[in-house]
Parts: C-alpha cells; sequence; structure tokens
C-alpha cells in the first residue's frame, strides 16, 4: 500500500473548505503507520517531511487543496491541506 491508498483509507473529501488538515500534522499521521514503519532505514531517511510535502504537492487530485498560506473565519493557517477529514475508520496510533 502506498501513500495515497492510506490517505484514501484514513481521509475523506468534504464540500467544506474550512475542514482543514495541517502538513505536519498529517505526516505524523503517516509516520505512525504500519506501513511507514515497515519501510527500511535507507527509505526512513530519505522520505523527509519536506520530500513529503513535495510529493502531496505534487498530487494532481490534492494538490488543488494545498495551501502554504491560508485563512479561515479570520484565523490564518499555513500549510494545510482543505476539504478533507479523517474517515470514521481511521484509528490513532501511538508516537513511540
Amino acid at each position: 500500500m502506498d501513500f495515497i491508498n492510506w490517505f484514501n483509507h484514513n481521509y475523506e473529501k468534504t464540500d467544506d473548505n474550512k475542514n482543514i488538515i495541517n502538513l505536519k500534522e498529517l505526516y505524523r499521521n503517516y509516520q505512525c503507520d504500519y506501513m511507514y514503519e515497515n519501510l527500511t532505514v535507507k527509505e526512513i531517511k530519505k522520505y523527509k517531511y519536506s520530500i513529503f510535502k513535495k510529493d502531496i504537492i505534487k498530487n494532481t487530485n490534492l494538490n488543488i487543496y494545498i495551501y502554504e498560506r491560508k485563512k479561515i473565519n479570520g484565523k490564518d493557517y499555513r500549510n494545510v491541506l482543505t476539504n478533507y477529514k479523517e474517515s470514521k475508520n481511521y484509528t490513532h496510533l501511538v508516537i513511540k
């Protein structure tokens, strides 16, 4: 399973642009998943947050919802993904 499959399984699209996911939070959630834990040490060192962010921006399905800066209800957000929320079947894993 790659990142996009993981993402589609754990997050769902909404019509509300006020639903936001911080990209760093998304990266941390991905790091907690068994899929990330099964990567080799070399792959983990290579897959830093900056590369993760670039990969998401390259994704044609997600890039239209990514903002470096976004103001919602008078509050400024940085590096966020809008129009997505955690799905009901998503379970948070505890970081070791």
